[in-house]
């Protein structure tokens, strides 16, 4: 009698859920060459075990590419991404046969980064505010990226208004944000950006 040794393996779904995307990994990488992508989400099916992921640039420029993705198991699904040689963001949506676009529980963002560049503040939104009240500000420009992609820890991208600093949050790869800070006295804050802490900054052209 004859066994096999070869792994065996079968992909166990609810078919009365929806599919659920839930998230990628990386979310950011440096820009270079493609590199592994993880999906991850919930009750995925295909009866091929393949799915097509579809790579958009956010801003309008047109797809990167589109690329068969590995259905590992419901959770997951795994593909190569293409490599990009800008800094930019660009949104994913998976595709499999029996349906698709799947629903996902937040946009897929993949961002795209220059790790030897600084990143550019070109404008703030708004440019003005009541010195009494925190206001939410966008920051936008280019080369941003989370800081978990850069090594740092949470609290590493920092606003600079005049003398006080606050913490930002990436968005995607043009923009970030903040709240400004009370302040005492009425005129112009010079406006900086940090990704790094607050070691080396960069001020709004």
């Amino acid at each position: 009698e004859q066994w096999s040794f070869e792994p065996l393996r079968i992909v166990l779904f609810n078919s009365s859920a929806d599919a659920v995307l839930l998230s990628i990994s990386p979310l950011a990488v440096p820009i270079g060459d493609p590199f592994n992508l993880t999906v991850f989400g919930s009750h995925l099916y295909s009866e091929s075990g393949e799915a097509t992921v579809r790579f958009r640039d956010r801003n309008g420029g047109g797809g990167l590419s589109e690329k068969v993705a590995t259905l590992n198991d419901a959770e997951h699904l795994t593909c190569i991404a293409p490599g990009s040689d800008t800094p930019r963001s660009v949104d994913l949506t998976v595709h499999v046969e029996y349906d698709g676009p799947l629903h996902a529980k937040k946009p897929l963002r993949l961002t795209y980064f220059d790790p030897h560049s600084l990143p550019v503040v070109k404008q703030t939104v708004p440019s003005y505010g009541d010195w009494h009240t925190p206001k939410l500000v966008l920051l936008s420009g280019s080369n941003f990226a989370p800081a978990v992609a850069l090594g740092f820890g949470d609290g590493s991208l920092v606003c600079r208004f005049g003398d006080h600093s606050v913490q930002a949050s990436f968005v995607h790869s043009t923009e970030v944000k903040c709240l400004s800070p009370s302040v005492s006295f009425l005129g112009h804050e010079p406006v900086g950006y940090s990704q790094d802490g607050g070691v080396n900054w960069v001020e709004s052209s």
